[in-house]
């Protein structure tokens, strides 16, 4: 009889990782697998036990997260767009994964940060239309990854 394979952190950072660099494209279970070397099971059970979530819940998680993050950072951004940059296939499916994630719409949380935002001026370019550059999405991604760990941490205490 063989023994069972030790899963570890690295492989749990490495299937995370693996998500956060393809946030924005279809990723099925079986790919997730073949890119850490892990079996469906093995890896459905590793993200059960560091965050009770299964990886593709995870990820829709994720890509809310990212959302809200980039609707904060840039609230002048199209939706279709927002739903563009974080993986979501369009608005309607943006729309039904977020207000489902945080009980409210995308336009409404929009409305909430622009009526909350200290400095109210336009943006240096009034093209609303422009989408992010790579570099500020990167930032947006390291900033919506703290965020999203640091809440998630908090709900398992």
């Amino acid at each position: 009889m063989s023994r069972p394979m030790k899963i570890s952190t690295r492989d749990f950072d490495r299937a995370i990782g693996y998500l956060i660099r393809n946030h924005d494209r279809s990723i099925s279970l079986e790919e997730l697998a073949d890119s850490t070397g892990l079996a469906k099971v093995s890896l459905n059970r590793l993200f059960k036990s560091y965050c009770r979530l299964t990886p593709m819940q995870w990820m829709w998680n994720y890509r809310v997260h990212l959302a809200k993050a980039v609707i904060t950072h840039k609230p002048e951004l199209e939706l279709r767009h927002v739903a563009s940059v974080c993986g979501f296939s369009n608005q309607a499916h943006f729309s039904k994964r977020f207000a489902a994630h945080t009980g409210i719409r995308p336009a409404a949380f929009r409305a909430e940060v622009r009526s909350t935002r200290t400095n109210k001026r336009k943006p240096a370019n009034h093209d609303a239309k422009q989408l992010l550059s790579q570099r500020q999405l990167n930032r947006i991604k390291k900033h919506a990854l703290l965020s999203y760990q640091t809440q998630n941490r908090a709900k398992e205490k």
